[in-house]
């Protein structure tokens, strides 16, 4: 039977010629609706369907098979499309059915905080995710700069936080960029000290905003009207935020720079000594 069978049936799929009939698109597609599920009704016709292509076929190619063999070959195809499809089906329902509702049952939080990952762009599905949420009496709070993660995640609570990256105007680069600072070099102290280490090149203007206005820096000090609010000058907090820690980090850079450079000036000099001679000033000696 494998001699016949081989290279033939594929995934429900003939391509190319085989060595029992002439496999076409054409051809198969009757038989893949016969191996499939069919409604009752429907059965007897599309079983009868396919066996006049599977016979029209061996005539076409006339390769001089027994017809008795060629009678048994098809008679246990139709056996295996009885119970082929729908059991591996069943079997690959019920083993991701099972998973789910372990995962469901022993991490509620990480198995909804999943599903809100999944669905994240979508409103709607957050809101009914939350919803079942608050059934199952996991609490899911906002985001914040100091337990969020790039996507949806469970804090050391069990309480799920909003993903940074799911906030509108934010974006994946910026969400990853606060995210990694927080795991190199630990939490935020406060605001400033958040837009002195965060890249500003990843983390722009807009970014700030939607965090200031989605609750990310509720956990310091400042409440979320402050960070738009205008000062005597008509100079908006959030602004002077961005340009401190522009400033700041563009200080640290260049005393960076220049400690480096003082560096290698000492292993100059070490390398070469200064040897002061008469009327000649500092000269370096090889």
């Amino acid at each position: 039977m494998e001699k016949y069978l081989k290279g033939y049936v594929r995934h429900y799929s003939i391509s190319g010629t085989g060595d029992v009939a002439v496999a076409t698109t054409g051809w198969f597609s009757p038989v893949g609706r016969a191996m499939h599920y069919v409604k009752p009704w429907e059965k007897e016709e599309s079983d009868r369907r396919s066996n006049e292509a599977f016979c029209s076929s061996l005539e076409e190619k006339k390769n001089g098979y027994d017809a008795k063999i060629l009678e048994k070959i098809w008679a246990d195809w139709e056996k295996f499309a009885s119970y082929a499809f729908n059991k591996s089906r069943c079997n690959v329902l019920f083993v991701g059915g099972l998973s789910n509702c372990h995962m469901k049952a022993h991490y509620p939080a990480e198995y909804m905080a999943a599903l809100m990952t999944r669905r994240f762009s979508d409103i709607g599905e957050i809101t009914k995710l939350m919803e079942e949420c608050k059934m199952m009496g996991i609490p899911t709070l906002g985001p914040d700069v100091n337990e969020s993660y790039v996507e949806f995640g469970v804090n050391n609570k069990g309480e799920i936080r909003f993903g940074l990256s799911a906030i509108k105007g934010m974006g994946s680069g910026a969400a990853e960029a606060i995210v990694r600072e927080r795991e190199a070099n630990g939490p935020y102290q406060d605001i400033y000290d958040f837009v002195e280490r965060v890249s500003l090149k990843d983390v722009n203007r807009k970014a700030i905003e939607s965090l200031a206005l989605s609750g990310g820096f509720d956990g310091f000090t400042f409440i979320r009207e402050q960070y738009l609010s205008s000062n005597n000058k008509g100079e908006v907090f959030l602004d002077l935020l961005i340009r401190f820690g522009q400033q700041y980090q563009h200080d640290k850079s260049r005393s960076f720079q220049l400690a480096f450079s003082a560096i290698w000036l000492s292993i100059l000099i070490l390398c070469y000594p200064l040897h002061r001679r008469p009327n000649h000033g500092v000269i370096l000696r090889n």
